[in-house]
């Protein structure tokens, strides 16, 4: 039984100080034509933010941090009674009869800050790699004769991999470029924080 969640942040006043981010719920063998219906899907919970105090404490990076976090914690503690029921299956009453439906989670439905957040990346059409599926870079987006094998999937493994490269070339041109060791020392800082971050992917 496919399950379908939709996915989007929305402005509950003018102005746009107060914003909240549902999370509804409907199931992939409705019509297409009546899954919009209101009586076809049903809100499955809010995300929870994190409120601050003042513009830069917003921009600073414990709050993106706390941020994802938070994101990606609410949403495994939204999935996971449907990750239990994708193995053990549930019996659903369903014209007067008792089936047996295994249910999984088939699509997430969301707008690009959504599917930024989701895939963990920085959202941004100027990042190295804006794709949320892939990790090919943004100077090969639009290259339409990309090999397949350089298509390179965005998951946990290759996105480490594809970091401690990146420390590793930063390091290096940075040696090329001639920086004294108190420069290499800020380096250095910048890595163990980098590192931290790939430590909690």
């Amino acid at each position: 039984m496919p399950i379908i969640l939709y996915a989007d942040a929305t402005l509950c006043d003018h102005l746009g100080k107060t914003s909240r981010h549902p999370v509804f719920m409907t199931l992939g063998n409705i019509p297409l034509a009546r899954r919009n219906n209101t009586d076809a899907k049903i809100l499955l919970s809010y995300i929870p933010s994190i409120e601050y105090c003042s513009t830069s404490e917003k921009k600073s990076a414990q709050y993106h941090s706390a941020t994802h976090e938070l994101f990606h914690c609410a949403l495994a503690t939204i999935l996971r009674p449907l990750r239990v029921l994708s193995y053990t299956g549930i019996y659903l009453y369903v014209n007067k009869i008792f089936k047996w439906f295994y249910p999984f989670l088939a699509l997430i439905i969301s707008d690009w800050p959504e599917a930024y957040a989701m895939g963990t990346i920085y959202g941004s059409s100027n990042a190295l790699h804006p794709c949320h599926f892939c990790l090919v870079d943004r100077d090969s987006m639009n290259n339409i004769h990309i090999k397949k094998e350089d298509i390179i999937i965005h998951d946990k493994n290759n996105t480490k991999l594809l970091y401690v490269k990146e420390i590793i070339d930063m390091y290096i041109w940075s040696r090329q470029q001639g920086y004294t060791d108190l420069d290499l020392n800020e380096f250095e800082v910048r890595r163990q924080n980098i590192m931290t971050l790939i430590s909690k992917l």
